[in-house]
């Protein structure tokens, strides 16, 4: 999703009120411009570029810094990933071969469709709760 994108989610009619982060097929769609069952695909595709093939999320948190640091200019550098872990959310429980509450298991589908693993990815864990609060604060 590029930045003019974004402007669905974030603008400044928008600035110091709370905004709902609703991720799905549709709500993609429309911000991209791109067919329903194409979206998933362009978003993670966006977050491989951003994690890698290892879920290693130590440079994320680097350039969240130092966007921080530089004063948030630009978009956040974890929406990409923040928008496929509400959209893995919204698959919560749609197949019967894993338990309606794994989160993981849908996030590592998305983001690799052959990915049989069931826990949380890579350094997820480590980094997750930064990103969030760090999109919270501001």
């Amino acid at each position: 999703m590029g930045g003019a994108h974004l402007q669905l989610f974030f603008n400044d009619a928008n600035a110091g009120e709370e905004i709902l982060f609703a991720v799905d097929e549709r709500s993609l769609a429309e911000a991209s411009g791109l067919p329903e069952d194409a979206t998933s695909e362009s978003l993670a595709s966006a977050v491989r570029m951003i994690v890698g093939p290892h879920w290693v999320l130590t440079s994320l948190s680097r350039r969240i810094w130092r966007w921080r640091r530089d004063g948030q200019q630009g978009a956040h550098p974890a929406l990409p990933l923040l928008a496929m872990t509400v959209l893995a959310a919204s698959h919560m429980g749609e197949l019967s071969y894993f338990a309606a509450h794994n989160y993981y298991v849908p996030l590592r589908r998305l983001f690799n469709a052959d990915d049989k693993e069931r826990g949380a990815p890579g350094t997820f864990m480590d980094h997750i709760e930064y990103f969030w609060m760090t999109l919270l604060d501001g």
